[in-house]
């Protein structure tokens, strides 16, 4: 490896009780938005500490507060609008269908809010963002609409400012959220038509970029997705068997999704560090972070805390054994 063995979360983090409750009762006007604001605040602390006390090399600021992943883009952009309520695959979360309906254009960047910059000011951390097949996959219309492609090609043109506007405030790594583009296999239009969303996204961008997918088998895509313009890939190591990707030259950082994000059984240091060795072996990457295989805000809160030690204690021993 050419680099330190790294780790950082893939995904939102889940509110607290506290914040919960201060949401509801926000919603039912027992409380101010500035009484809200003061929870929502103290969690965005909690969750940094949390991550800053287990050692991981990029923070968030755990995305406390979006509804969905779509939802920042979609309240930022013109032409696009949040529409029906929609199973997040097969999770038993919602979010609201980005729905076209005019030309597409990020003028103001994305709202503070959904990024706690200041929160996140002297530490180096992370930006995720949906990545372009996924937005695209997201947003198509029950019937009728433009071609696939042409759809990718116009949402790629939207992330491209918001990754840009993320980078400016200080993040040093943009990590795509691809879970559409392996649940099921793409035709080859489609791969190629996201390709290039990737090449104009990452173009001039200066900042480390991540395609990282999840809920699927990363070898629905392998090994063409090797040639896309990013710096690493990541895959979701529930889903996607290490040994089905050692045929092809790895030549990328690999981001290796550790921790189930989807099952409240704590995984122990020594089992993620052996996965990284694993792929240390039969990949041979640039470099290997470690994390958890999707947003761990599917997991209650404590799991969550007790996940983010795990990985924190299995990036220290990893950088001792690996």
């Amino acid at each position: 490896m050419t680099r330190e063995l790294e780790a950082y979360l893939s995904g939102a983090l889940p509110r607290s009780e506290a914040l919960v409750e201060a949401t509801r009762s926000l919603d039912r006007k027992r409380i101010t938005p500035m009484e809200c604001e003061e929870v929502r605040s103290e969690d965005v602390r909690s969750a940094i500490a949390t991550q800053r006390g287990a050692g991981l090399t990029l923070l968030t600021d755990g995305q406390l507060n979006w509804q969905d992943l779509f939802r920042p883009l979609v309240e930022s952009s013109e032409g696009l609008e949040a529409g029906a309520l929609t199973r997040w695959f097969d999770n038993n979360t919602f979010y609201r269908k980005p729905t076209v309906v005019g030309d597409l254009a990020l003028s103001d960047g994305l709202p503070h809010d959904y990024f706690r910059t200041r929160a996140l000011e002297g530490a180096p951390w992370k930006a995720i963002l949906p990545g372009p097949y996924t937005l695209a996959r997201a947003a198509e219309e029950e019937s009728g609409g433009p071609p696939r492609g042409e759809r990718i090609e116009g949402l790629a043109g939207v992330l491209k400012r918001a990754a840009r506007w993320c980078v400016e405030r200080g993040a040093k790594q943009v990590q795509f959220s691809e879970p559409w583009l392996v649940y099921e296999k793409p035709s080859e239009e489609d791969l190629e038509a996201a390709a290039r969303a990737y090449a104009a996204v990452a173009k001039g961008l200066r900042a480390e970029t991540v395609l990282f997918t999840f809920f699927g088998n990363l070898k629905r895509v392998f090994p063409a997705v090797l040639d896309f313009p990013v710096d690493a890939i990541g895959f979701d190591l529930t889903a996607t068997n290490i040994r089905d990707l050692k045929d092809h030259a790895f030549d990328k950082g690999a981001v290796l999704g550790t921790l189930d994000g989807r099952n409240s059984l704590v995984e122990s240091p020594a089992e993620i560090v052996e996965l990284a060795r694993h792929a240390q072996d039969d990949l041979d990457p640039d470099w290997l972070a470690l994390s958890p295989t999707c947003e761990l805000e599917l997991c209650p809160r404590s799991v969550a805390e007790r996940k983010v030690a795990a990985l924190g204690a299995a990036l220290a021993l990893g950088r001792e054994s690996l």
